[in-house]
């Protein structure tokens, strides 16, 4: 029932807490994200079913289930896994998936559809700024990567819009 829902935010973080107080539901919402974790690792896991388990894992925390996503991204991973797996990080709406996925190893691993996404995810919201505009300033984000409407998010971030401004000047053609 989980799955098409829009259970984000701190609506999903009430559902977390209520079934932490109910033992029963505790035991089950346990086993249920035990069983999506292991269909989103499964390589033999049927396509559909993988999809639906990385997502579902985007209901989750970053802690429970931060690195099984980062996981999905190594290369080797099909391409729809790695979209799906980006996915769901952005679910997780946590400073650490940006700096993670940020991380100059992982980015250079990624194929030009993930760094896209990635791309899509980090701009889209204003905390995980920073991270980008660090990769950005130590090249390794390039700066024509980002639109410019994305680029235009990153200069009115009151945090960092000086420091895009600037940036971007200085790679203006």
């Amino acid at each position: 029932g989980v799955l098409g829902r829009k259970f984000t935010g701190a609506v999903k973080f009430d559902i977390l807490a209520l079934a932490k107080e109910h033992p029963a539901a505790l035991t089950n919402t346990a086993l249920v994200f035990t069983t999506a974790r292991n269909s989103a690792l499964n390589p033999d896991t049927a396509g559909d079913d993988r999809a639906q388990a990385i997502e579902f894992l985007g209901h989750s925390t970053y802690a429970e289930d931060g690195d099984t996503l980062l996981r999905l991204l190594e290369p080797g991973q099909p391409s729809p896994v790695q979209l799906a797996a980006v996915g769901a990080l952005r679910q997780l709406s946590n400073l650490r998936v940006a700096q993670a996925l940020m991380q100059p190893a992982r980015w250079n691993s990624f194929s030009p559809d993930v760094r896209e996404a990635v791309l899509g995810m980090v701009a889209s919201r204003a905390t995980f700024h920073e991270p980008l505009v660090q990769m950005l300033e130590n090249s390794t984000v390039p700066v024509h990567a980002i639109s410019p409407a994305r680029r235009k998010a990153l200069e009115r971030n009151k945090a960092i819009g000086a420091r895009a401004k600037k940036l971007f000047a200085q790679h203006a053609v």
